[in-house]
């Protein structure tokens, strides 16, 4: 399984377990026996996923130095490995990323809304224009 495979899995499963909680909780705000258990196993699955997650991506290094007086504290590190499209854009390379702003001409709001949920590709085949902001 993928990366990607793996987010969208465990995605998934969090919304399934919010609308769980939501429609299974009393009117105190509590899971019977049988429903804890339930829920329960549904939180093994996310932590397995999330696992798996940190396996195939690294997990965060931390870098201090304790010499002298005080700890120097440096940003965290995480390892990845980004891997290409095996699909050609218009120009028959492999792009990496795909950039697209909210108020660029031409960006349909299916685009914006479906960004994390399915690749973006352009009709004409190319990468679209680099956006004057990017959002992270």
């Amino acid at each position: 399984m993928t990366i990607v495979e793996l987010r969208e899995k465990r995605a998934k499963l969090w919304d399934t377990m919010e609308g769980f909680l939501d429609t299974h909780r009393d009117r105190k705000g509590v899971l019977s026996a049988e429903d804890d258990a339930v829920y329960a196993n549904m939180e093994k699955e996310l932590n397995d996923l999330t696992n798996e997650v940190r396996r195939k991506f690294g997990i965060p290094a931390t870098n201090l130095t304790t010499k002298g007086e005080s700890i120097e504290f440096s940003t965290p590190t995480i390892e990845g490995t980004v891997l290409r499209r095996n699909k050609l854009d218009g120009q028959g390379k492999h792009p990496w990323k795909a950039e697209v702003s909210e108020d660029s001409t031409g960006v349909t709001a299916s685009v914006i809304s479906g960004w994390y949920t399915e690749v973006y590709v352009r009709k004409d085949g190319l990468q679209p224009a680099p956006c004057s902001d990017t959002v992270w």
